[in-house]
């Protein structure tokens, strides 16, 4: 494959629209019941955008599972980077003013001769360069790493702007992203001569489970949504801080988290408030529905429930003093128009251990069941460790129930990114499980 050779580009005039002229503000009170704009009650703020374009129905290709390494049987791209040169020694997403060339590199799998690969890129947002070639295979083989891929002005260096890489294989968009902190996505970004504009490197990106919308956050400030399909991009938010985003399982809502460290205590967590936002894609509305004296923790913050009526948090400064810790669980009951919610504490769940010396709190992150969430308790200083461990906390009824299995012994924690591979056996019989799976 080759690599493209790029003059300068003639300057675009363009329009810099600043959203906020267009919205629309109107003053509410967040509480449980649907919300009706009330002048001046509460300080509370609700943005109104220009409704996002509509998208196809039709759905894209489906794509392989998010892992590091793709078990797959068909032809697939996946783990692309970029760098300052064809290896991975210098890999980056902001590269300097000047930047005479940056290498895409990317791992495939499956491939055969004569599939049709085409690179699509984009700069500011904007086609840029295509290229189509039928896969090379006495080259290249069916599994490797493509390496000899890049773009390049020998002469003046690149364009500073924003960068986006595609590739599709028979027209299939690939998923590409490394997915290694944050889902798979169907692009990879970059950026040149950026790193000084109020550091808006990119961040991280969110793609919905349909894989037809994407977020991506800038310099952990600014929220701009993304059409797949059309590759169109809507600047939508610019928040203090974006600790954390997630989508909901249908594709057509996501949360993100604005981080307020005006009070923030130096040296400490404590101080830090943060704001719970619901974002509805097809109209365009963004509400504000809670507001917390205190931040959300743990690594995936606010995580909505698969049927999209529930959000489960980690919450607390993670401070702990002689028996206190300030780390808990918080709940929140959405309402079927996603315009508020009602905040439920852990201690509103029946069923919990109460000890006279010691509290109990959340190891780390749980995970979702339907209507229920499993956690880790654990408990400070004279606490009954033997009724701690695994919870299932039940959104149904509030009440939470010890799980037979928390006489097991955990490591909890974050191993860090990685492969599970292995055999689950019977545990009396040492047999292996046919069609077993496992969550990780």
């Amino acid at each position: 494959m080759k690599g493209f050779a790029v003059k300068k580009l003639s300057a675009f005039c363009i329009s810099i629209i600043f959203l906020i002229s267009g919205c629309t503000f109107n003053v509410e009170v967040l509480t449980p019941a649907p919300l009706e704009p009330t002048p001046f009650a509460t300080q509370e703020i609700e943005i109104l955008l220009t409704p996002f374009a509509t998208i196809s129905a039709t759905a894209p290709p489906a794509s392989p599972t998010p892992t590091p390494v793709p078990t797959t049987t068909y032809p697939v791209f996946y783990n692309a980077r970029t760098s300052s040169s064809p290896d991975d020694f210098n890999q980056r997403s902001s590269f300097p003013a000047g930047t005479k060339a940056v290498y895409a590199i990317w791992d495939y799998q499956n491939m055969s001769a004569g599939l049709l690969v085409r690179r699509e890129w984009y700069w500011n947002d904007q086609l840029w360069l295509e290229r189509e070639e039928a896969w090379d295979f006495e080259k290249y083989g069916a599994n490797g790493t493509i390496r000899d891929v890049s773009i390049y002005d020998n002469d003046t260096g690149l364009n500073s702007g924003g960068y986006q890489l595609r590739l599709y294989i028979d027209n299939v968009l690939q998923p590409i992203s490394p997915g290694v902190s944050s889902p798979v996505t169907q692009w990879i970004t970059f950026n040149i001569g950026l790193d000084n504009i109020d550091s808006d490197e990119f961040t991280a990106g969110y793609g919905s489970l349909d894989s037809q919308w994407g977020v991506e956050v800038y310099g952990q400030k600014r929220i701009v949504l993304k059409n797949v399909l059309t590759g169109t991009s809507t600047q939508i938010y610019r928040a203090l801080e974006v600790p954390y985003v997630s989508w909901f399982d249908d594709s057509k809502h996501f949360l993100f988290v604005d981080r307020d460290r005006s009070e923030q205590k130096p040296g400490t967590t404590l101080g830090i408030r943060d704001h719970l936002w619901i974002v509805d894609v097809p109209s365009g509305m963004m509400r504000r529905v809670y507001k917390s004296d205190t931040s959300f923790n743990g690594r995936w913050g606010p995580v909505p429930s698969p049927d999209g009526k529930y959000i489960a948090s980690l919450e607390g400064s993670g401070f702990g003093d002689a028996c206190f810790m300030d780390s808990r669980l918080i709940f929140f009951e959405i309402a079927g128009n996603f315009n508020s919610v009602i905040a439920i504490k852990q201690q509103d769940f029946s069923g919990l251990p109460v000890f006279n010396e010691g509290s109990i709190y959340p190891v780390e992150d749980g995970y979702w069941q339907d209507s229920n969430y499993l956690v880790t308790l654990d408990g400070t200083c004279n606490a009954n460790k033997s009724k701690l461990g695994s919870y299932n906390f039940n959104m149904l009824n509030q009440a939470a129930t010890q799980s037979s299995s928390s006489t097991q012994q955990y490591v909890p924690g974050d191993l860090g990114p990685g492969l599970v591979h292995g055999n689950v056996t019977d545990a009396a019989t040492g047999a292996p499980i046919a069609d077993a799976t496992v969550s990780c």
